[in-house]
């Protein structure tokens, strides 16, 4: 993890969607998305979710 932890709702903020579209959008990169529901978001899902946010814009 990294030293800067993020949850659900930090990412949803920095990005600028709502929990429901990240969640919908982390079925495309991870086969449990409500587990970012109760536990931090790992960098590589956090990156990959960015990364599919920022190419939407």
């Amino acid at each position: 993890m990294s030293n800067n932890p993020r949850t659900l709702e930090t990412l949803a903020n920095d990005l600028g969607v709502s929990i429901i579209e990240i969640l919908e959008a982390a079925k495309l990169f991870t086969t449990k998305p409500s587990a970012l529901l109760v536990s931090e978001v790992p960098d590589h899902v956090a990156s990959r979710l960015t990364a599919y946010f920022n190419n939407e814009k």
